[in-house]
């Protein structure tokens, strides 16, 4: 029997935004909150559903990478990856290691980038299909590649990934609104895991 389970990581196993945690660490507090404040109109704008969270998060992220070299954003990503197990919520570190017990194939499903996701992902063994960050002369520009995982992308990237009709057992976690389209991907109850 074949088992997968699709997981969203901010707020729903990870207690925190881990594009923000990533920028405080690679630039610091002050930075970060005036980059927020130069793409306010933007996130006002998302907030209200008149503009695609993408854009907020593309102009945030080139504010953030601007100037950055590999190496500082390497080490941000390290120091980052080795606080996110602290954050895992209780109840989702034990739904984690009851779904590796029954030998589930984990995949985490996440807006958050490839960057700073995947080597925690790898860490763990677990599979990730995740927002990718451009890189234009051997930088990151801040922009994405495609569409910024979230909403129904997240249901395109899994199956163009992933076979569902191979799976016996399929679960989905999540923990707003744009988790909802990955969540009936399902059959199996979903569980809430950000407590």
């Amino acid at each position: 029997m074949k088992t997968i389970a699709f997981i969203d990581f901010d707020g729903t196993i990870y207690d925190g935004d881990s594009m923000l945690e990533f920028a405080k660490i690679l630039r610091g507090d002050t930075f970060v909150k005036k980059a927020l404040f130069k793409c306010s109109f933007n996130i006002f704008m998302k907030k209200l559903g008149l503009r695609p969270s993408q854009k907020a998060k593309e102009q945030f992220l080139s504010y953030i990478l601007n100037g950055i070299d590999d190496k500082s954003i390497a080490l941000a990503v390290q120091e980052l990856t080795k606080s996110f197990d602290g954050r895992i919520y209780k109840t989702a570190a034990q739904e984690l290691a009851f779904l590796e017990k029954q030998n589930t194939q984990i995949v985490i499903v996440s807006a958050s980038c490839e960057l700073w996701l995947k080597p925690w992902s790898e860490g763990r063994s677990y599979e990730l299909v995740s927002s990718k960050l451009e890189r234009v002369n051997n930088t990151y520009s801040g922009k994405l590649i495609g569409k910024n995982c979230k909403g129904e992308e997240k249901v395109n990237r899994i199956k163009a990934s992933y076979n569902l009709k191979d799976f016996d057992k399929i679960y989905c976690y999540g923990n707003d609104a744009s988790d909802e389209p990955m969540i009936e991907l399902a059959n199996q109850e979903t569980k809430v895991l950000y407590r």
